[in-house]
């Protein structure tokens, strides 16, 4: 048993050192159309990345549900953006509520407004 705790312990901090060695991690708000904010995070492969990924997670999760799709596509290159819905995560407004179904898709279409602004940002600096 007490092997097993080791190796737990091991693997935990393996990948802590790789995140930090490997991994370009950030994160952010923007103000959604309801006058409340949305958290997303984002990580960005070391070369420039040949596709997005935007995970839009389901009802009662939140953005940082995913490392295993970001573990494996990461290392593909891809740039991975994780959104937080209203009412969900880090982001503000009550808890698993939400007014309107279109609240979730207008925060959505304005994180696909900012990641596109950022990817060109990136182009230009690297």
């Amino acid at each position: 048993m007490n092997e097993l705790i080791i190796q737990i312990c091991k693997n935990y901090y393996i990948n802590k050192l790789y995140e930090l060695l490997f991994m370009k991690y950030f994160d952010s708000t923007f103000k959604n159309t309801i006058d409340s904010t949305n958290y997303y995070q984002f990580w960005l492969p070391d070369n420039e990345p040949h596709s997005i990924i935007i995970v839009i997670h389901g009802f009662g999760e939140h953005g940082g549900r995913y490392k295993n799709l970001i573990d494996h596509f990461l290392p593909l290159n891809y740039a991975i953006y994780a959104l937080d819905h209203i009412g969900h995560g880090k982001s503000n407004g009550y808890r698993y509520y939400v007014n309107s179904i279109f609240d979730f898709v207008k925060s959505i279409k304005k994180l696909t407004k900012i990641v596109k602004k950022i990817i060109l940002i990136n182009q230009y600096l690297f």
